[in-house]
């Protein structure tokens, strides 16, 4: 997980290590969600079939999908500060349960609208270049998809309690947040998909040296998000969205302008570069999003505008 220390006042780290139980304990709900996440990674790596790898992907997904706002909504919860904190004779034992706000009643309609919005959407996405994108059947997926996108607005708006919140929308940092995640995920998937196809196709490696050329970004992602997460707690998103900008753009234009990738050493570094901007972009995309919000809604809001690039990026056409 990212280094998200996003401290609204100084006594809020000593709050933690007391409200915690210790400055590297996470509560229990964290880590059922974390597990989840690790089962379905470790079912993925076992995938004898490509329909039993679709499976495991699910519950990978289920995972990753309920980690993310339970992590989020901890970091807003108010807590006493450290002048406030009891002498260590009378601490007590944390008793855990999750920071969630009062539950919301669920809303079916609108899980079958999201289902079909995105389904038909990416549907339509990947068909469009083979059948073209003028052709009647792309027309009408596209005039589907739009009605879809309609009705899931109408329906969502008369909502007390929506499956998806677009009155965060409004918010001018949220909206900013969601936009800038759709860019990032966009951005992720193509690099990811058209690096892939060109290391297996063009330079005939195999799937494990594939993933072995690609260790550079992971390991920059893995490193930077940490740093990242510093920088916003110290000064805001701005610098490290810079960085990830200027990171990105540095490794696109390595590949584009001067054939990066047919050099190992240029390669490399591409793939480096890359991983640092979008271990920068993570922690300020959701720290503005939260930010903007009621602190009741932090969990909604970060459940909603960094995976709201998912789609985006899982829509990469072949």
């Amino acid at each position: 997980m990212d280094d998200r220390r996003l401290h609204p006042r100084p006594g809020l780290a000593a709050d933690a290590r007391r409200v915690h139980g210790g400055p590297h304990r996470a509560p229990p709900c964290l880590h059922h969600r974390a597990g989840r996440l690790h089962l379905g990674s470790a079912l993925c790596s076992l995938a004898p079939t490509l329909e039993t790898l679709v499976v495991f992907r699910m519950v990978q997904a289920v995972g990753g999908s309920m980690l993310n706002p339970v992590a989020m909504s901890i970091i807003p919860t108010p807590s006493p500060t450290a002048a406030n904190e009891p002498a260590p004779s009378e601490r007590r034992e944390p008793s855990w349960a999750c920071p969630w706000p009062p539950v919301r009643r669920p809303d079916p309609v609108g899980r079958v609208l999201v289902i079909a919005l995105l389904a038909v959407l990416t549907y339509t996405i990947i068909q469009a270049p083979d059948r073209g994108w003028a052709s009647p059947l792309t027309l009408t997926l596209a005039a589907l998809t739009l009605a879809l996108a309609a009705v899931l607005i109408a329906y969502e708006l008369r909502r007390d309690e929506p499956l998806v919140e677009l009155r965060f929308f409004r918010s001018a940092s949220f909206t900013g947040a969601a936009v800038n995640a759709v860019a990032s995920f966009s951005t992720l998937g193509g690099f990811l998909f058209l690096t892939t196809l060109y290391l297996q196709n063009a330079r005939h490696l195999s799937a494990l040296h594939t993933g072995l050329w690609l260790l550079p970004m992971a390991v920059m992602t893995f490193l930077s998000a940490p740093l990242s997460g510093r920088l916003v707690a110290r000064y805001g998103p701005r610098h490290p969205l810079i960085v990830a900008g200027i990171a990105i753009t540095s490794s696109g234009t390595l590949f584009a302008a001067f054939d990066g990738q047919t050099h190992t050493w240029p390669l490399i570094l591409g793939c480096a570069l890359f991983g640092l901007g979008f271990g920068f972009v993570k922690v300020p995309i959701t720290h503005t999003a939260v930010s903007g919000m009621p602190v009741s809604q932090a969990g909604v809001a970060s459940s909603l505008a960094p995976p709201s690039g998912r789609p985006a990026a899982s829509s990469e056409s072949p």
